[in-house]
């Protein structure tokens, strides 16, 4: 993985936080991938036709994979299950608030959104621990970073 990886995907998920988003972009892409339905201009099931393997719709879920979850049940742990969850809801209560404040009437500045994301870092921090955190997210605690690059044309 690039290094930041998992700090981006632990603040923003892999799909960033426009969840609804990318259901109805996968429910787009799962119909548009989607073989015609017998009948339709002569076109009919055969046995080679449903041999070709499973559609994007087959397998096409509501909620795009949280691969952050995933990591941090492997980093922690079973025996960290408890510290695992309570991350795991620290990051929702802090994404479900990003996405509240993502619909404001004015954008945040690139500094209100690295100080935003610092917190959730320093939040983590504690909760973790110097050996947990750097154990999920690949850097030390209390490390500044800045995920989020100014506009240069400002």
């Amino acid at each position: 993985m690039a290094g930041g990886y998992w700090l981006s995907s632990g603040i923003y998920g892999a799909y960033g936080l426009q969840h609804s988003a990318w259901r109805n972009k996968i429910a787009a892409c799962a119909a548009a991938a989607a073989p015609p339905p017998s009948g339709v201009h002569g076109a009919t099931r055969t046995r080679q036709s449903s041999s070709r393997g499973r559609t994007m719709k087959d397998v096409a879920s509501p909620n795009p994979p949280d691969e952050f979850e995933e990591h941090v049940g492997r980093v922690l742990g079973a025996d960290k299950l408890p510290l695992a969850s309570q991350l795991l809801a620290l990051r929702a209560q802090f994404q479900t608030a990003a996405t509240a404040h993502a619909h404001s009437a004015t954008a945040p500045t690139a500094a209100e959104l690295n100080a935003r994301n610092q917190r959730f870092l320093d939040d983590a921090a504690k909760l973790l621990g110097d050996d947990n955190f750097y154990a999920v997210f690949g850097v030390k605690a209390g490390t500044k970073v800045n995920l989020v690059l100014p506009d240069p044309s400002k």
